[in-house]
């Protein structure tokens, strides 16, 4: 019995909300007693596909409509996430399809090294104005990660992994999901937007011990 507890997040690389999600999921891991038995697969999901890239300014205008007060909106977003201990400089991001950086994401799974990625690139996007849409960028970001850097470059010049973004998305949305953050334990106990540590703690209790009345077989 391994007693392995599965965390599936949905994500956007450019929702502000998931890196907000993802620091409380890491701190409920953290004070888990079990903590070395919890895993995160890190899940694709895009807001706007097949959207090109474009400011955060039209993205809240075509959203909310002219007249928007777009200053006010950023400033609370990035009070969200001084919150929580991150740094936000919205006023520079873009909007758009991540489907590149989400490319990025599912290169990284086989090498162990998904948190780390999904971690640099909200960093590089929500606090140093980097352009995530740029694959010179992605590229020298999965290379600071660990990731080699002629082997993501040579993935992101064809068609490699967008199955993969694709088949999420599916996934998620066919249990009616339809934003993100989103998190599924277990794949029986979902979780929706952003919550305490302690309410994630409370689901891997249940999950735990769930798993530890199943039957086991010798």
């Amino acid at each position: 019995m391994t007693g392995l507890i599965t965390v599936q997040f949905w994500n956007d690389l450019i929702c502000p909300m998931c890196p907000i999600g993802n620091v409380k999921l890491n701190e409920a891991i953290e004070r888990f007693v079990h903590k070395d038995k919890v895993e995160i697969v890190y899940r694709s999901f895009r807001l706007r596909p097949g959207v090109p890239p474009h400011t955060v300014n039209e993205y809240l205008e075509r959203n909310h409509g002219k007249g928007t007060n777009v200053p006010a909106i950023l400033a609370q977003v990035e009070q969200m996430g001084a919150d929580a201990g991150l740094v936000y400089k919205m006023a520079k991001t873009l909007a758009g399809d991540t489907l590149d950086a989400h490319r990025v994401v599912q290169f990284a799974k086989p090498a162990g090294l998904q948190r780390e990625t999904v971690e640099r690139l909200y960093e590089a996007h929500f606090a140093e104005e980097a352009n995530i849409f740029d694959r010179g960028t992605l590229v020298r970001l999965a290379g600071e990660v660990g990731l080699d850097q002629n082997a993501v470059a040579s993935m992101l010049a064809g068609d490699s992994l967008k199955k993969e973004v694709e088949a999420d998305e599916k996934a998620v949305k066919q249990m009616g999901i339809g934003g993100v953050p989103f998190f599924l334990i277990n794949d029986t106990i979902p979780v929706r937007g952003i919550q305490t540590p302690e309410h994630f703690l409370s689901v891997f209790d249940q999950a735990w011990n769930a798993h530890d009345e199943q039957p086991q077989t010798v």
